[in-house]
């Protein structure tokens, strides 16, 4: 039986479509999470985009050092992408709190 090689990027599209459910909602709970915030419009767009970057990359080591015992789909949401989301959400609003509060 032939090895069958995928390039990086064919790996990080497949994810992006995999878990564009899982990042739309992440996208929109961080968008409600800064407008309470009262930052400008271009600097939710800049965190908005940060935060899906890093929340992409991030979502891609986990799916590819984590080992999973069971299967990385729960219906339509990718569970390696929700982990991510939630570090990063988390992050993000508690970098943007103390910078704030600085």
């Amino acid at each position: 039986m032939d090895e069958q090689y995928i390039s990086i990027s064919e790996l990080i599209s497949l994810q992006l479509f995999w878990g564009s459910i899982t990042y739309l909602i992440g996208s929109i709970v961080f968008f409600f999470i800064l407008r309470k915030a009262l930052i400008k419009r271009w600097g939710i767009i800049i965190l908005l985009l940060l935060q899906f970057f890093v929340s992409v990359i991030l979502s891609f080591v986990i799916w590819q050092f984590g080992y999973f015992d069971i299967d990385i789909m729960i219906g339509m949401i990718l569970i390696p992408a929700l982990i991510a989301e939630i570090i990063t959400i988390s992050f993000f609003h508690f970098i943007r709190k103390w910078i704030a509060g600085n």
